[in-house]
């Protein structure tokens, strides 16, 4: 495993490293966790439970359950040649001390191995739900759960090959790595869900089992023209990216039309078998 110094501090070894680290090297070594629930009482001296001084959300079970589809469904349409596998390109955030005495300079390739011991654990700054939900999928998989054995061997060869883009801090102390994690959630700008539905909903599929992407499709057409047509009384009332003129976004509308459009139960049910 090769590290490349980004950039950061060489006298103190408070670096930024980028590398690309195998999922099964993280299913060992990382470690997660979470921030003490805030409602505890402090003063109350029955709590055995140690403080726990991290910074990381508790982990959303209902939100690993959503990733954990997503991985199956993304591998399974690769497997059967539907649509290349693309399951997380953006960096993962880990942090490490590291405990091998090699100064490390700016702009140069070291093997990580060298920079850190085979001992050494890393904690997830940003991404701890994809990983959790990784590893989650893949001790499902060894006890044998869900697919057929053809499936279930096909999506363990895949994670057992699969890496992680990573950027890495090295060094930093848990006040700086939750000063990290504050920026990166609070302070960059999330895409607009109005423009998920922009982008997912360019194309309808002729495969009739792509039924997310067709559901999609549909509702913003849907949009488009309640915003657009002369008789529709939202008729220039929907704000078709998010911002702009409006009163309401394309994802309110959206997500309302979705849920008549895709249940057998809804007033405007599409069925993609008939």
């Amino acid at each position: 495993m090769k590290a490349f110094v980004l950039n950061g501090d060489i006298e103190s070894q408070k670096l930024i490293l980028q590398a690309n680290i195998p999922f099964v090297e993280l299913y060992k070594r990382a470690r997660f966790t979470y921030m003490e629930d805030p409602t505890n009482d402090p003063y109350d001296e029955t709590d055995n439970v140690p403080v726990n001084e991290y910074y990381q959300r508790r982990v959303d079970e209902e939100r690993v359950k959503n990733i954990k589809k997503f991985i199956k469904t993304s591998i399974l349409n690769q497997k059967s040649n539907q649509r290349v596998a693309v399951l997380f390109p953006t960096a993962m955030l880990l942090a490490v001390q590291s405990s091998a005495e090699k100064n490390l300079d700016i702009g140069k390739e070291y093997d990580l191995e060298d920079i850190i011991n085979k001992d050494d654990v890393f904690f997830i700054v940003d991404g701890q739900h994809r990983l959790y939900s990784m590893k989650s999928l893949f001790d499902d998989l060894r006890d044998g759960f869900l697919f057929e054995q053809d499936d279930i061997d096909y999506i363990l060869n895949y994670l057992k090959n699969y890496v992680f883009n990573c950027t890495v801090l090295l060094n930093y102390d848990l006040w700086e790595q939750a000063q990290v994690f504050a920026d990166v959630n609070f302070n960059q700008k999330k895409v607009s869900a109005s423009l998920y539905y922009t982008i997912y909903g360019m194309n309808y599929s002729s495969d009739q089992s792509d039924l997310n992407r067709n559901y999609i499709y549909i509702a913003h057409q849907l949009v488009k023209v309640l915003n657009s047509h002369p008789n529709s009384p939202l008729k220039g009332f929907i704000k078709m990216l998010g911002t702009g003129a409006g009163f309401i976004s394309q994802a309110f509308v959206a997500d309302s039309l979705m849920r008549n459009i895709k249940s057998p139960h809804g007033i405007w049910y599409v069925d993609p078998y008939n």
